[in-house]
């Protein structure tokens, strides 16, 4: 992307769009984290979420992840409810302000990449949220370390739930809706969760492999402008 063309940071917590399914691993862990598997059933549609139908099938927990099936969210958020999963996104990082409506669990929140790319951090760290940050030490010019800095951390849940989420999204990437990333010769273990919003305004993947964590977000810089042209 061209600089004179293209001059706002999409980057900055203070950049904001909405999540769609990359919120759905949050919700997804708050439930590993009180005992739910990868095996549990979740029912299909239709689902009453907050005076909206949710349609579509159920399945298995991991397979509705891998596949984004809105049902199973839908039903996760009314088990758990909206207060205690804002409460578990913003232990994980998550700064912005989430409206206390069912809805959250499809996205309907506007975070900044920032953000959950902190949240994302716990998934791959056994739990551990880590803030990022952009300068890991200063050096003079003979090697010696004039000052380091380290990322504030955080325990959101636990190794177990972590690493129960770390297998489940990885079926996101082996046959789920980012298995096309396969097909891009990437071969080695990799999980994330893909994410769209009404009319492709914005398309989201954050994924991770044991060294590296990453987030991409595609749109238009003025989201009403959609995909005009």
């Amino acid at each position: 992307v061209h600089f004179k063309n293209f001059k706002y940071d999409h980057v900055n917590i203070k950049t904001k769009r909405q999540v769609g399914s990359t919120f759905k691993p949050i919700l997804y862990g708050y439930a590993v984290e009180n005992g739910y598997t990868p095996d549990r059933e979740l029912p299909g549609g239709p689902i009453n979420l907050g005076g909206k139908i949710i349609t579509g099938s159920g399945g298995p927990m991991a397979y509705c992840l891998a596949y984004s099936k809105n049902p199973g969210a839908a039903y996760l958020m009314n088990e758990f409810g909206v207060r205690s999963i804002i409460t578990f996104a913003q232990n994980a990082g998550i700064k912005s302000e989430m409206a206390p409506y069912p809805s959250l669990a499809l996205g309907a929140a506007e975070i900044s990449v920032y953000e959950m790319l902190q949240a994302y951090s716990m998934f791959p760290a056994g739990g551990i949220s880590s803030e990022p940050i952009f300068v890991t030490r200063i050096e003079d010019k003979n090697g010696n370390i004039l000052q380091s800095f380290a990322p504030k951390q955080q325990v959101v849940m636990s190794e177990a739930a972590a690493y129960t989420m770390v297998t489940m999204m990885k079926g996101v990437v082996d046959f789920g809706t980012g298995r096309r990333l396969r097909g891009m010769g990437i071969t080695g273990e990799v999980g994330g969760k893909t994410g769209t919003t009404n009319d492709n305004t914005d398309t989201w993947f954050i994924g991770y492999s044991p060294q590296l964590l990453a987030g991409a977000w595609v749109g238009c810089d003025d989201p009403f402008l959609k995909m005009v042209g």
